[in-house]
C-alpha cells in the first residue's frame, strides 16, 4: 500500500518537475538570457604606473555591467508576465484536471507546476 502511494507522490512530483523544465526551456527560447559582461583584467597591456589605462579599463567594465543591466531589466520585463499567465493557465488546468477526476496526484503535479512556475517568475 504505501509503495503504491509513493510511487503516485512520486508521479506528482515529476509531472511538476517535468512541466517547470519544458516550460523554463521553452521560455529560454522565447527570450533567452543575457549574458554576463565579460570584465577586462589584463593588466600586461598597462605599463607600470599607467594610471589612465587602468582607469580606461574600469570605464569599460563599468560600461558593461551597464548594458548587461539593461539587458538583464528587458528580459525581466518579458520574462515576468508570461511566467505569471503561464503559471496561473497551470493552475487552472490542473483544478479543471481535478475536477474531472483525471488522477489526483497528476492534477497535483499540474497545480504545484503551476506554483513553482510563478515562483520561477518572481525570483528571477
Amino acid at each position: 500500500m504505501w509503495k503504491e502511494r509513493l510511487t503516485n507522490y512520486a508521479i506528482g512530483v515529476a509531472t511538476a518537475l517535468i512541466l517547470l523544465v519544458v516550460f523554463a526551456l521553452g521560455l529560454n527560447v522565447y527570450a533567452p538570457t543575457p549574458d554576463d559582461p565579460r570584465y577586462n583584467f589584463d593588466t600586461a597591456n598597462c605599463a607600470t604606473g599607467d594610471q589612465d589605462c587602468f582607469l580606461r579599463q574600469i570605464r569599460e567594465n563599468h560600461r558593461l555591467e551597464e548594458e548587461y543591466r539593461i539587458a538583464r531589466e528587458e528580459y525581466i520585463t518579458k520574462v515576468f508576465p508570461v511566467s505569471i499567465a503561464a503559471g496561473f493557465i497551470f493552475l487552472v488546468l490542473g483544478l479543471f484536471s481535478l475536477w474531472l477526476k483525471f488522477g489526483v496526484y497528476i492534477s497535483a503535479g499540474i497545480i504545484l507546476a503551476g506554483a513553482l512556475v510563478i515562483l520561477y517568475g518572481s525570483y528571477l
